[in-house]
């Protein structure tokens, strides 16, 4: 049988399947389950909610819903409040055509066509640092399946961290867990979903952890948190996250783990109809049947310090290279710099991209001077370069001897004191200047121990002799006259 007669019995097929799925959901007794609809027009609260219509705003602090929560609005938040868990089994939220199962839906519009979408508005931000469960309790299967399905999905603003664990019901066509039309970003918070429970009649289809069908550019943005994504199911494509229409996706943090098994024709952990940008992202995947591990449509950018973990990078895909059980690590690692002064002080640390050198913004480091030395920092030890571990620096000083203090023709440090100027110079011993002198004496110098040397430091001031008479050395004495920079004898 050649190529194209196999592709027409291929559809002939799924068209017999899905005749023969019409005639079973003509029979089908869906539990209807109730739907709570929210919108703008009017407050509404129940055990542990409350939804402010004029900001839009469901709050949730511990509760409970049997049913699909429909929020027909354009746009909505909704706040998990601190130290909270609730939960939602969901329901039916669109009963034409079919059964239409979520628990959580934001549009003010029906939402129509293939899956079931939201395409026009319908945006969710999802905040708060509490709980959301999503664990339906029925044995129905319905047509489609999403535990959120709206225009567009935030979660996180950053500074939170919201937790959401679904469990999605079970499906005859499709299965995904979040459904974003237009697109879907991760700021904080962790995200564990489960999906793909098909009706095992072989008419299993599609399962997908995140799905936005929109495309263009952020369709997906993973900024920093946690999505944990375990995809089951499907006998015709499986995906843990996927785009369409050329939707790029861009993973600057966090940590994304995805499972894919099963028996589908296509399995992918990442699926990008566009651009595909890592980051700074840490991504596990395990793929039970193909070698996918990531695909761009677009350009696939992966960062520079990044490494491969039973994987390899080949155009616009990242491909496992183990064999059997499929499970691949791309890892952008971060290493951490510490900051320490001379005495072992921390001062500051900071990440930074293995294999890069970290860079140092704190204020300059400093030493506290001594009785012979002021202290210039002068760099770092080891020296600051590209590294691939965690590393410690210490600061460095350059030791300058303090003006007065200066070294004689054997290297010694001669430590000086202070001299307040009278009519004679100081018989010997190492003296500096406070101030300018002026000299009258005829006998301006008069050392009684010519074995210790007069050393005179002028410290930036000067000697004035009224007349022209010399000093006078006794016994030929040494008399050392030094400057401020330290240049030595003169």
């Amino acid at each position: 049988m050649n190529q194209k007669t196999n592709k027409f019995v291929s559809v002939l097929l799924a068209l017999a399947m899905v005749i023969s799925l019409v005639s079973v959901v003509g029979i089908m007794a869906y539990a209807e389950g109730g739907l709570i609809t929210l919108t703008a027009s009017e407050p509404a609260s129940g055990s542990g909610w409350t939804w402010d219509n004029s900001t839009k705003t469901l709050t949730l602090s511990g509760a409970t819903f049997n049913d699909c929560v429909w929020m027909k609005v354009d746009s909505a938040t909704l706040v998990l409040a601190d130290g909270t868990n609730n939960v939602m089994h969901g329901g039916l939220y669109n009963t034409s055509g079919g059964g239409y199962w979520s628990g959580i839906c934001v549009g003010n519009t029906t939402p129509s066509g293939e899956q079931q979408n939201f395409s026009s508005n319908g945006t969710l931000t999802i905040q708060g640092n509490g709980k959301l469960t999503m664990a339906p309790t029925n044995e129905n299967y319905y047509l489609e399946t999403f535990a959120i399905n709206c225009y567009k999905l935030t979660i996180g603003t950053g500074s939170d961290y919201p937790v959401l664990d679904f469990t999605l019901q079970k499906s005859y066509f499709h299965s995904y867990a979040i459904q974003a039309y237009a697109g879907f970003t991760l700021n904080s918070g962790n995200v564990n979903v489960t999906c793909g429970d098909f009706k095992s009649n072989g008419q299993n289809w599609y399962a997908a952890g995140v799905f936005v069908r929109k495309g263009g550019t952020g369709a997906v943005v993973i900024n920093d948190g946690s999505l944990k994504i375990n995809v089951i199911g499907g006998n015709y494509t499986c995906k843990g996250i996927t785009s369409l229409n050329s939707g790029s996706m861009t993973l600057n943090g966090g940590n994304v783990d995805i499972t894919v098994s099963g028996a589908a024709n296509t399995q992918r952990g990442i699926d990008s109809t566009g651009n595909l940008t890592i980051n700074a992202c840490t991504l596990n995947i395990k793929n039970t049947k193909n070698t996918d591990v990531a695909i761009a449509g677009g350009t696939l950018t992966v960062g520079e310090f990044t490494t491969y973990e039973n994987c390899s990078k080949s155009g616009k895909g990242i491909y496992s290279t183990s064999a059997g059980v499929q499970t691949s690590t791309v890892t952008i690692q971060s290493r951490t710099a510490t900051w320490k002064n001379w005495n072992g002080t921390t001062i500051t640390t900071n990440t930074f991209p293995s294999g890069s050198a970290p860079e140092y913004s704190g204020a300059t480091p400093t030493k506290e001077a001594d009785d012979i030395y002021t202290y210039t920092f002068s760099g770092w030890s080891p020296k600051v370069e590209a590294a691939t571990e965690d590393v410690a620096y210490i600061a460095q000083f350059t030791p300058v001897l303090k003006p007065h203090n200066h070294t004689d023709a054997n290297n010694e440090i001669i430590s000086f004191e202070p001299w307040t100027a009278t009519d004679y110079l100081p018989g010997s011993g190492s003296y500096y200047l406070t101030e300018d002198v002026t000299l009258a004496s005829e006998n301006y110098c008069d050392i009684s121990d010519p074995s210790v040397p007069l050393n005179l430091c002028l410290n930036g001031h000067t000697v004035t002799l009224i007349d022209d008479s010399d000093f006078y050395l006794s016994n030929g004495a040494t008399f050392n006259l030094y400057d401020e920079d330290n240049t030595g004898v003169i």
